[in-house]
């Protein structure tokens, strides 16, 4: 085994996250399956394949889909030094932008956040329980997890890999859970490694707050930092779970450590069982379990939606949109104002509002002048026509001048047959073709109802549009109305 080989395409490959390149291989294997159906190779690209494999899974998938069925391929390619075949191939990268342009597929229902209202909602309940004896591990660890979520705005992954290194208080500094002082009334910091949008091998830091004057549910203070310290890591340590003595990790470490325990480790029922990291489907069932106890739809809630929440919270509240993306990990508000931003009521009216200032205002510059009734008429002098002078030449208008020439030089519109016979040379692409490919000089206005034209409304041999095409949907859109023979 050639080691420096095997470390190169190790370190290409890290250019895409766990999760991602999982989830290329699922859209690679299906491409490749297509093109065996196709008795095409797979590498270099066909582009009349590519073309035919994005137009299927439009027809089945959201745009979003379709992107990342495109980015699988792409990847594929690059790994194999081939080029982008959207940079190469104009006619896929146009598959790819129409599909997004016409939105595609099933609407998709937003991910529901997790928010400060589900949040309160969750303590309340888990008050109740605790009240009635039914305080189980899994529900004080329901409770950690949501609370962390929501504060550092973490994804399902990005939980599931902490460690108990992870996790260090201000008033400990690195040597915390070595040399600890007093934990409370202290922040903590929380060091999310290699996570996803990781640049240059950047650790995402988080503080979290203890605040001043929490929010009391059930008599305990409402934040990630009392449920570390009155629950979460006394439960730990009562298990013999701690940081490790021979743990080196610090704030500058850019890798996960590989001898502490896990920050939310599972509890098998059997003395022998392994005890392992919590999953991230476990967390998406945490979520799911608490939103139907809590009277809520659990189907839009997934392990990504801890990163739903807090942005819009904090923003609601006044906070300036780049400072917090930046504190929550982002690198910029672009991307979190464009898609995890939930308006609230008064921002959603602020457009509406200004509108209705704007037009006061400008009642008030008016003030000195007299009011005029909607729907009243000018003065004659301004509207009535002047008749024509007897004797008096006509000018001809540009439009009609234009409308007789065209009138006198013949139908733009005559069939090619009839162009032909008046002498007039075809233009050459309606009927050559380029490298032995006819080429297509219609654009698509609507679907053909002809069974030797059943994908298109044009025949490309004469093209000429059918009597029978009528105009209606694109062409992607009709795509459930074929029938495979």
């Amino acid at each position: 085994m050639d080691v420096w080989q095997t470390l190169g395409e190790d370190l290409a490959q890290s250019k895409w996250a766990v999760s991602t390149r999982r989830l290329y291989q699922g859209w690679l294997s299906a491409f490749l399956v297509f093109c065996d159906w196709c008795a095409v190779p797979a590498l270099p690209i066909e582009p009349s394949v590519l073309r035919d494999w994005l137009t299927r899974v439009a027809a089945g998938y959201a745009s979003g889909t379709v992107q990342i069925a495109a980015s699988a391929v792409i990847g594929f390619c690059l790994l194999n030094n081939f080029a982008n075949p959207l940079t190469a191939n104009p006619v896929c990268k146009l598959v790819v932008e129409a599909a997004k342009r016409i939105k595609c597929g099933e609407t998709k229902q937003k991910r529901a956040a997790l928010d400060a209202q589900f949040l309160l909602d969750v303590w309340g309940v888990i008050a109740q329980l605790k009240q009635q004896g039914h305080f189980t591990i899994k529900n004080r660890r329901a409770r950690c997890v949501m609370q962390l979520a929501f504060e550092a705005a973490l994804r399902g992954g990005e939980i599931s890999n902490l460690k108990m290194c992870d996790l260090a208080f201000v008033a400990c500094g690195p040597k915390c859970g070595h040399k600890c002082s007093e934990h409370r009334g202290s922040d903590a910091y929380v060091f999310a490694r290699l996570h996803k949008t990781s640049v240059q091998g950047s650790v995402k830091v988080i503080r979290l707050v203890d605040p001043e004057s929490p929010t009391l549910v059930g008599g305990e203070s409402v934040s990630a930092v009392h449920c570390f310290v009155q629950d979460w890591f006394p439960f730990l340590d009562s298990h013999n779970m701690r940081r490790h003595p021979e743990c080196a990790s610090s704030f500058s470490t850019k890798f996960r450590c590989d001898l502490c325990p896990s920050l939310f480790p599972t509890f098998p029922s059997k003395s022998k069982g392994i005890v392992r990291a919590m999953s991230v489907s476990a967390i998406t069932e945490t979520y799911k379990k608490f939103a139907v106890m809590t009277q809520r739809d659990p189907t839009g809630y997934a392990s990504h939606s801890g990163r739903i929440g807090s942005f819009s919270d904090a923003t609601a509240a006044g906070e300036e949109s780049l400072g917090v993306a930046k504190s929550l990990g982002w690198a910029s508000d672009r991307v979190p104002k464009r898609v995890y931003k939930r308006k609230t009521q008064s921002e959603a009216r602020a457009t509406g509002v200004a509108l209705a200032q704007s037009i006061a205002a400008a009642a008030q510059q008016r003030s000195g002048c007299t009011d005029q009734v909607p729907g009243a008429s000018r003065p004659a002098s301004d509207t009535a026509r002047k008749p024509d002078t007897p004797g008096e030449p006509k000018v001809a208008s540009r439009q009609s001048g234009g409308v007789d020439a065209v009138n006198r030089s013949g139908s733009s519109t005559a069939p090619a047959d009839e162009l032909k016979a008046l002498g007039y040379k075809p233009f050459p692409l309606r009927w050559e073709s380029v490298d032995g490919q006819p080429v297509c000089v219609r654009y698509q206005l609507g679907c053909c109802r002809r069974a030797q034209f059943p994908h298109a409304h044009v025949c490309h041999g004469c093209g000429k549009s059918h009597p029978d095409g009528r105009l209606c949907r694109s062409a992607i859109r009709a795509v459930s109305s074929w029938k495979p023979t």
